[in-house]
């Protein structure tokens, strides 16, 4: 299985403080990017559109964790998929409870 299958990549932030799930958001999405535009190299298999896909739904879980905000990107089940992440925050006094008010829209 690719580094880039983002539902794997997901599953294995689960548990992780709030600097370092940030932390990995970025160096992610920031990594795919490169990739995407030939300047890393790419795994065999993987498509710079794959690399792309990847890159943007990090991205919106990246700007959710730094902004507080929902990217216009992000698809409803993506968005469903990172609250599980905001509520073990919230319980870990890492982010403001408000944040899970964002998940009723």
């Amino acid at each position: 299985m690719s580094d880039y299958d983002f539902d794997s990549w997901l599953a294995g932030q689960s548990g992780l403080d709030y600097e370092q799930l940030k932390s990995n958001t970025f160096n992610a999405m920031v990594d795919a990017e490169l990739r995407a535009k030939g300047l890393r190299p790419v795994d065999d298999g993987v498509s710079k559109e794959q690399y792309e896909t990847f890159a943007v739904r990090v991205k919106a879980l990246h700007t959710l964790l730094a902004y507080g905000e929902k990217d216009v990107r992000v698809s409803d089940d993506d968005w469903q998929t990172f609250r599980p992440h905001c509520e073990a925050l919230v319980a870990k006094n890492q982010m403001d409870a408000g944040i899970l008010d964002k998940f009723q829209t």
